[in-house]
């Protein structure tokens, strides 16, 4: 039987996850917004597929590229969602009326359930579909500025994943056997959202690094001995970093376990996450020469402004994520707060932890 995907979004997440997908035998349509397809479709329809380096490599043939979006959904049971959380809007608009029998992944998810099925309700659409997402991209990647190319560092060896509501998780995996990549249900998308672990390497390293990240303009030390708890292993004094994260791990689990589940996150105990990139790689390590980046630009306004506006709902305080978010937006001069996705915006205003809790069952 064919195996037929669609992925809507051809930044690095997009053409790592449609490579991994083509390469594993589904036949894929690859969908952009029509702005970006000179960038982001055209070099891959020239070269005729996609290059893919580092992790499972291989030349991965797309079956349809395409900016029409009834083209990208039709006859595919399986839509594959791959964009930052400030373009969800968007997509969810486009797409909104061509899902009915169809199973919808965001990576990352960032409440896209929510806004997704808030947007069905207030155009009157009621497609059976199920509807849910991982807590992040499963692959760490770059294009590096190559044509039709993707660089894959890293496999995440686990993304967790929920259905909304709930109870069609089973649905949502079932549709994605065969994926090569690994989906570890949760108890909802709720959890999914609100433990989402990038904000909390991205921003301290940002933040704490705001000095040499301006001088050094992309040269200078990635943070992955924090990442991978190396100077604590070593018995040697934790780092700031360290100590904001810490800071950082326990109140987004504080707000959590006021919303009915725990979320330890643990340490990063194995290798360094990089087996595939040499260390003299330079345009691979270096990092951004600006702080006006998606480290903060993204993670701020749809991870700790959504955590910190969901404390506030439930009654759990977050200073150091209000810290983060102050200094962030003093900064980039942005107004993060009214930029970010609030519990406002999702239209929990009002709710009690357990009620918020009873939406996503």
């Amino acid at each position: 039987m064919e195996k037929r995907v669609a992925v809507l979004g051809a930044g690095n997440g997009g053409y790592a996850l449609a490579s991994d997908l083509a390469l594993s035998g589904y036949k894929v349509n690859l969908f952009e917004l029509e702005r970006f397809k000179k960038h982001n479709l055209t070099p891959i329809e020239e070269k005729g597929g996609l290059e893919r380096e580092g992790m499972r490599p291989g030349f991965a043939e797309m079956d349809v590229l395409t900016t029409d979006i009834e083209e990208a959904l039709d006859n595919v049971p399986v839509v594959n969602v791959t964009i930052p959380a400030f373009a969800h809007d968007e997509f969810i608009e486009l797409m909104a009326p061509h899902l009915d029998g169809k199973t919808v992944l965001f990576f990352p998810l960032n409440f896209a359930d929510v806004k997704l099925k808030r947007y069905l309700t207030e155009k009157d659409l009621a497609p059976d579909a199920v509807i849910g997402g991982g807590e992040t991209m499963p692959y760490a990647c770059r294009r590096m500025k190559r044509d039709a190319y993707i660089f894959v560092r890293w496999i995440f060896p686990k993304n967790r994943v929920a259905a909304n509501p709930a109870k069609q998780t089973p649905k949502m995996l079932k549709a994605t056997e065969g994926y090569p990549i690994n989906l570890e249900p949760v108890g909802s998308t709720l959890e999914v959202s609100m433990t989402y672990e990038n904000p909390v390497g991205h921003i301290p390293m940002m933040l704490l690094n705001a000095a040499s990240i301006e001088r050094s303009k992309g040269h200078w030390e990635i943070f992955y001995d924090t990442l991978v708890g190396g100077a604590n292993r070593e018995g040697k004094p934790q780092t700031s970093q360290e100590r904001l994260k810490e800071s950082i791990k326990h109140e987004q689990s504080a707000v959590c376990r006021k919303l009915g589940f725990e979320f330890e996150p643990a340490p990063y105990k194995g290798e360094l996450p990089s087996p595939a990139v040499p260390w003299n790689l330079e345009t691979y390590w270096s990092m951004t020469d600006r702080l006006d980046y998606r480290y903060l630009t993204e993670d701020i306004p749809y991870g700790f402004v959504t955590w910190s506006s969901m404390g506030d709902l439930v009654g759990v305080p977050t200073p150091t994520l209000k810290a983060c978010i102050h200094i962030a937006s003093v900064l980039l001069g942005r107004d993060f707060w009214e930029e970010g996705l609030t519990v406002e915006k999702l239209g929990f205003k009002d709710m009690s932890a357990k009620d918020v809790a009873e939406y996503f069952k």
